[in-house]
């Protein structure tokens, strides 16, 4: 049954709890997939009463975004050192997990941050954490390995895990300090990342280009409820009319470039994994091939993925198997190397692991990155920390 909102009765946290309750709706279903009377329903009250405390959704959004970035500056701002920040930062990561959302550049352009105060913090996050590693590593690196540190902390905010809290955190503390320490073998790397748009290609199928149009516009135009099928199919030089002969909606088509991007990611793993002699070389092949598609690629790595939860329950059920079997690739590579790891705390390091590799792809469009092999070297410091 939903309860009124009488004053007599209501807490006096009340706007904290919505903030709770906001900050875990937002951040399995993301924006579009949540409503108010989604946050009311959870709390027990009606709709109206959220608005005693936030304007609409944009300003709920915005505040829950902001609490969860106080988790993050108080515990930089705190640290005395690295090790107290690493520390810190494993410990908000598992009680926090809906930090992962601000890690989502789109979202934030989009939505939330028009002036880009928001990035702002972000920026002034990752540059205090620099600084507090500079006392063991140059100025480039530090700044490399913070951003790097704050993408494994990131992680945890997309997956599940049976473990307990404590057991979580000293898994998460040990890949953060993994890549904190981390000191490259080669020079850093600038990459020649592609610059995505829709060229057309006279020797595709319509299906085909309308996959490509689909990817790069959704990506480019500021996620899935930023572009119409009119716009795809324009894109891809067909009518509506021949874009609804091979899918029967956008949700329809968008799904397919999910699966088709998991299938070409898990394709690359598999190949990897035949070419190699020893699970190390699967690893360290199956990595270089990630990277090389996602500078390929850019959009795959991340900004498409986010879209997922705009997608209506059906269709993310069927995309979220095609992802399951790409990410089961990944798991049986890092089992095979780091077999003094239970199941449970592999699945914790290799999130960690991939989050980095994501964000070295994004990182490359602003500055020189690890190298191939360094992100290999980084990836199996992470798995097989102790």
């Amino acid at each position: 049954m939903v309860v009124t909102d009488d004053v007599r009765t209501r807490p006096k946290n009340r706007r904290e709890l919505i903030l709770a309750a906001a900050s875990v709706r937002f951040h399995q279903r993301g924006y579009a997939g949540t409503s108010l009377e989604d946050i009311a329903g959870d709390l027990g009250v009606t709709a109206p009463a959220l608005y005693r405390h936030f304007k609409g959704k944009d300003d709920l959004y915005t505040a829950a975004l902001e609490v969860n970035l106080g988790h993050l500056e108080k515990c930089i701002v705190d640290a005395k050192s690295a090790d107290e920040a690493i520390l810190g930062l494993s410990q908000v990561a598992v009680h926090f997990p809906t930090l992962g959302v601000l890690w989502n550049t789109d979202r934030r352009r989009r939505l939330v941050d028009p002036g880009g105060s928001i990035e702002q913090r972000l920026g002034t996050v990752a540059d205090e954490l620099g600084l507090l590693l500079e006392a063991h590593a140059d100025p480039e690196l530090a700044q490399l390995l913070s951003r790097s540190v704050l993408a494994a902390s990131s992680s945890t905010g997309f997956y599940e895990t049976g473990l307990e809290a404590p057991d979580h955190a000293l898994q998460v503390e040990r890949a953060l300090t993994a890549v904190a320490s981390f000191r490259p073998t080669r020079p850093l790397v600038a990459l020649e990342v592609t610059t995505e748009k829709v060229v057309a290609r006279p020797w595709t199928t319509r299906r085909s280009a309308l996959l490509d149009a689909g990817a790069i516009l959704v990506v480019g135009r500021g996620g899935y409820q930023a572009v119409t099928v009119e716009e795809i199919a324009a894109a891809a030089g067909v009518s509506p009319n021949t874009l609804y002969l091979h899918f029967s909606g956008k949700a329809d088509l968008f799904a397919a470039v999910l699966r088709r991007a998991a299938s070409w990611l898990t394709s690359a793993l598999q190949r990897a994994s035949a070419q190699a002699s020893t699970s190390e070389e699967a690893l360290r092949l199956a990595i270089g091939a990630s990277l090389e598609l996602s500078a390929q690629h850019p959009s795959w790595t991340g900004s498409l993925a986010d879209e997922i939860t705009n997608l209506p329950p059906d269709h993310i059920a069927d995309v979220m198997t095609a992802v399951d079997e790409y990410l089961d690739e990944w798991f049986a590579l890092c089992v095979a190397n780091a077999p003094g790891l239970s199941p449970e705390h592999v699945r914790v390091r290799m999130r960690a692991a991939l989050a980095v590799l994501d964000d070295r792809a994004l990182e490359a469009v602003g500055g020189r990155v690890f190298s191939s092999e360094d992100s290999a070297n980084l990836a199996l410091a992470i798995l097989r920390s102790e």
